[in-house]
């Protein structure tokens, strides 16, 4: 605790003196409102609750690297991610409204997701399913840690589901290739290629794969009170058991205990897609191998299929 203190009291000291991060024109960069010169424009970072240093990555890594639960290895030390950063509103995390087009899987966020149809495909959206606990990629806290549990290992070995949604805009530029050897007989292939220059592309933690796989409630679970995350039923009822040693410091209650949180980040980068039949024989080596992403990830062309699997694990030097 006194360790703690003391890194607190450096980093309040930073704030008011406009200090390494906090110095104004690189907080501005950071939080998007200033050019960042070939760097991320929007960027999470992990702070560590021993020791006065923090990292940072783009918010479309960090919903991997630095999810609930995630280690960080920074300067042989491992840290685990307890606790959000989260921006708040009235003593409460700033959620958005989420909705997914069960036909095209494109996403709508706000007041988007007040839409009565789709806008790519024209499904019909009034009976959809709106997540209201949607979380912009928080700044986090780790914390660091010596040993873990076979649950704990478990779930890191399985990683985190990540779904990807890709929303075309009015500018993409459209080609159409034909593929086949020369001189057969067979029909050509054809292929058509799309590149969108700053598209739009919304990726989604939908929480651990174990939770799906056990058909555990989707999501993470994040105390109100201390934003501290919490990854099994287990560390729920010690969190609010005032006896435990594991109890919240604010000593939260039940209402205070919010379920089925989803992160998420926005942002626009080039795209290039690939709309393709596979050949029967490769489609069936496909499914057998692997599950891939429903929309591709920027500036590539995967097979489309309902979400990809991330392993949890993050090093920083």
């Amino acid at each position: 605790m006194k360790r703690r203190t003391e890194v607190v009291s450096k980093r309040l000291a930073d704030m008011r003196e406009g200090r390494q991060g906090f110095y104004v024109y690189r907080y501005l960069g950071t939080q998007g409102f200033l050019p960042n010169y070939a760097f991320p424009r929007q960027a999470t970072t992990a702070t560590f609750y021993e020791i006065d240093n923090d990292i940072s990555r783009e918010q479309g890594l960090a919903l991997r690297e630095y999810a609930p639960g995630n280690s960080i290895y920074y300067r042989g030390n491992r840290y685990e991610v307890i606790m959000a950063r989260a921006r708040t509103e009235l003593g409460t995390p700033a959620f958005e409204d989420l909705l997914v087009c069960p036909a095209c899987a494109s996403a709508y966020l706000g007041n988007d997701a007040k839409l009565p149809a789709c806008l790519s495909c024209g499904t019909a959206l009034t009976g959809t399913h709106v997540n209201r606990r949607a979380l912009r990629m928080p700044d986090m806290l780790a914390k660091r840690r010596t040993s873990i549990t076979a649950d704990e290992e478990e779930r890191t070995r399985l990683g985190y589901a990540i779904s990807y949604h890709y929303q075309p805009g009015h500018a993409l530029q459209r080609y159409h290739l034909l593929t086949g050897a020369h001189g057969s007989d067979q029909p050509p292939h054809s292929i058509e290629l799309t590149y969108e220059h700053n598209g739009r592309v919304i990726q989604v933690n939908e929480g651990t794969v174990q939770a799906q796989r056990t058909d555990q409630e989707e999501g993470f679970t994040l105390c109100r009170r201390c934003s501290r995350w919490l990854l099994s039923d287990d560390a729920v009822q010690k969190h609010l058991d005032p006896q435990s040693s594991s109890g919240c410091r604010h000593s939260a209650v039940e209402d205070d205990i919010l379920r089925r949180v989803m992160l998420f980040s926005d942002a626009q980068v080039d795209v290039v897609t690939l709309d393709l039949v596979l050949p029967t024989e490769g489609l069936r080596r496909a499914r057998r191998r692997c599950s891939t992403p429903r929309w591709p990830r920027p500036c590539c062309t995967r097979p489309r299929s309902p979400s990809i699997s991330t392993r949890a694990s993050s090093t920083a030097s």
